[in-house]
């Protein structure tokens, strides 16, 4: 019998995943941010794929691998948070979302990017030279 003052297993995996979410985002926005001042590129546009190709090839492998790893944490999480397939692709589509809006956020607050919610680069891909 559940608790009158303790949320039940859902609501738990619910405000774990969706505090995972947000604070992922925060970490994703950060590094992209300090990518972009580490390779002294202007705020926006955010991804510094297209300029760092012309440094070196070895920044685009690392930051594509960043990316495949972003969305393995996050199948991650919905795996751990659900119990049956379904379950888990639910919670791997809260996390994603979650995440994605977070990481939006995050850079919003830190660079003033997106400048609007219509911008055509949000979108979530894994990252190429435009």
């Amino acid at each position: 019998m559940r608790s009158p003052t303790r949320p039940g297993p859902f609501v738990g995996r619910a405000v774990a995943v969706l505090v995972f979410g947000i604070a992922f985002g925060y970490v994703e926005a950060a590094v992209v941010v300090d990518l972009r001042s580490a390779l002294g590129l202007a705020p926006s546009p955010v991804f510094p794929l297209a300029q760092a190709t012309g440094l070196t090839g070895r920044l685009v492998g690392i930051e594509v691998g960043r990316e495949l790893a972003t969305i393995v944490i996050l199948i991650a999480v919905g795996w751990a948070a659900g119990l049956s397939r379904l379950e888990r692709l639910a919670w791997t589509a809260v996390a994603f979302g979650a995440w994605d809006l977070a990481y939006y956020a995050w850079l919003w607050v830190f660079i003033g990017w997106p400048p609007s919610p219509t911008s055509w680069d949000i979108l979530f891909l894994i990252p190429v030279p435009w």
